[in-house]
């Protein structure tokens, strides 16, 4: 009898546990369509600074005024792609990269909440228009009460290039202007073609930096100026004939790499060993092998320190694996890998 009760208790345990987890798997699948009302619960946005970088602080309509900034002119506005949040590796890397260099207010976006998962991809893309909505008014807040921001800057990942390009715009209906939008490898599935929301009306200066073009990042030029690097298509160390774990998933790691390569950037700042461009022919040199006919001549700085008078469709190189940066030539570049 005492037998039979252990195995009865241990199957009803493990009929609890198993309902639980079920449970809680169902929860985080669970797509939901975010109301059209700001604040929003599941979107939040935490203030970063140098003395703060550990312990952000989360803004509300209360703590605006409130707020403690950095004493800088510079303000960075991060906004991450399906499945991130605040602390995935888009936001800890250039936040990293940021904080090493100079103090800098940086705005993190987290709608983790409304954008869980790709399987709710499609939904998330729905809520784009409400993110896009509570960022600027909450920046039109901050702007109204701070005037110490000359230089706006948003940076968005894959879908969140998508929203910080409809940022701008939505900015701009409100008398603001964004400076400058970053978009990395801005998302391509459901913003085909005219449904863009990124494009050169989005701030003063739209930069792009494409690594997955025509696949999970947009493919034609969209930006004042765009940058394929390595083409566009498949990034080196990413393509599936390689002997690493991104056999399987080259797509996310191309895509990923957009990212990658700004925050390097910034840890370059100016110098030789930073990104360099060229000029590329014409769009239509972009094949599917995707590769682009340069012009040899000026190069132009990648990134952070992008010449913000440049126009234009460029093309750059990279290596397969940290440093990325080739520098201005790959001499350089093999020194660098050597030191590192």
């Amino acid at each position: 009898m005492p037998a039979l009760k252990k195995v009865f208790l241990g199957l009803t345990l493990w009929f609890v546990i198993v309902t639980c987890r079920s449970t809680e798997s169902s929860k985080r699948n669970l797509c939901i369509q975010a109301t059209d009302n700001c604040p929003n619960e599941h979107i939040k946005l935490y203030l970063y600074t140098n003395k703060t970088k550990n312990d952000p602080v989360e803004i509300t309509e209360d703590s605006i005024k409130n707020i403690e900034f950095a004493t800088t002119f510079d303000l960075k506005i991060l906004i991450h792609g399906i499945k991130g949040s605040k602390d995935d590796d888009f936001n800890t890397i250039l936040r990293d990269a940021y904080f090493s260099q100079a103090e800098y207010n940086i705005i993190t976006i987290d709608y983790f909440p409304i954008a869980t998962s790709l399987k709710c991809y499609s939904v998330a893309v729905q809520n784009l228009p409400i993110i896009a909505k509570c960022i600027t008014q909450f920046l039109v807040a901050i702007l109204d009460e701070y005037d110490q921001f000359v230089y706006v800057h948003a940076i968005g990942f894959s879908l969140g290039g998508q929203a910080a390009g409809l940022v701008g715009k939505l900015l701009k209906e409100k008398g603001k202007i964004l400076n400058r939008v970053t978009g990395l490898d801005p998302a391509l599935p459901h913003f085909e073609m005219l449904w863009n929301l990124l494009d050169a009306e989005s701030a003063t200066m739209v930069d792009i930096i494409h690594t997955n073009c025509g696949g999970l990042g947009q493919m034609l030029p969209i930006g004042t100026v765009d940058f394929y690097a390595n083409g566009g298509i498949t990034q080196p160390g990413c393509d599936r004939t390689s002997a690493n774990k991104y056999n399987k998933y080259w797509y996310f790691c191309s895509h990923e790499r957009a990212y990658k390569f700004y925050a390097e950037s910034i840890y370059h700042g100016m110098g030789m060993s930073g990104f360099y461009a060229t000029t590329s022919s014409t769009l239509n040199q972009l094949s599917l092998l995707g590769q682009f006919s340069s012009f040899s001549g000026t190069k132009v700085l990648v990134g952070e320190y992008l010449d913000r008078r440049t126009k234009g469709i460029y093309n750059f190189l990279t290596n397969d694996s940290p440093p990325y940066a080739q520098g201005r030539n790959k001499f350089y570049s093999y020194i660098m890998k050597w030191f590192s």
